[in-house]
């Protein structure tokens, strides 16, 4: 038997760095390209700075780059989409929106995952131990930042668990 039930949780608080200053990857989505601009990409393809990402909206993409760096991005989200991607595998405890923004936004970040995350594909180097982590990448390029707080957050409980029966 399982029930959900509202417990106050340890979470990560999205904030902005700077109130009302976003950072240079993080754009209204109003100011950005249309969702129905057709977009084509070559999987694989090195991506300009004025190249758009990811070419869909409404979702979060991210992809392995060149030199064991990760491209996230997303195009027409909110932000409570954009701290529901950042927990996925990248923090260690679920992320909240407390940025007051309100609206549909554009970001792209990139970022080089922890040395031994992930294997180097043959002909690349390993990553880079020098480049900018997750939580900096976050600050720097989208002007957020993630501080430890607490949350209500609704939670699975399991009230009992019973052996199967023999058959």
């Amino acid at each position: 038997m399982v029930h959900l039930e509202t417990q106050e949780t340890p979470v990560l608080e999205m904030t902005l760095m700077k109130p009302g200053t976003l950072g240079p990857q993080l754009h209204r989505h109003e100011d950005g390209p249309a969702c129905d601009l057709k977009v084509a990409r070559i999987a694989g393809a090195e991506l300009k700075d004025t190249d758009i990402f990811p070419s869909q909206c409404g979702g979060v993409e991210a992809e392995f780059r060149p030199n064991q760096t990760i491209l996230m991005g997303s195009r027409n989200v909110v932000m409570g989409a954009i701290a529901d991607s950042f927990e996925i595998g990248r923090v260690d405890r679920p992320v909240v929106d407390a940025t007051g923004l309100t609206g549909r936004y554009d970001f792209k970040l990139t970022w080089s995952p922890n040395r031994g995350d992930f294997a180097a594909l043959p002909g690349e180097s390993a990553a880079d131990p020098e480049g900018t982590p997750f939580l900096e990448a976050v600050k720097e390029q989208l002007g957020l930042r993630l501080k430890p707080g607490k949350a209500p957050l609704t939670v699975l409980v399991i009230d009992r668990v019973e052996r199967p029966s023999e058959n």
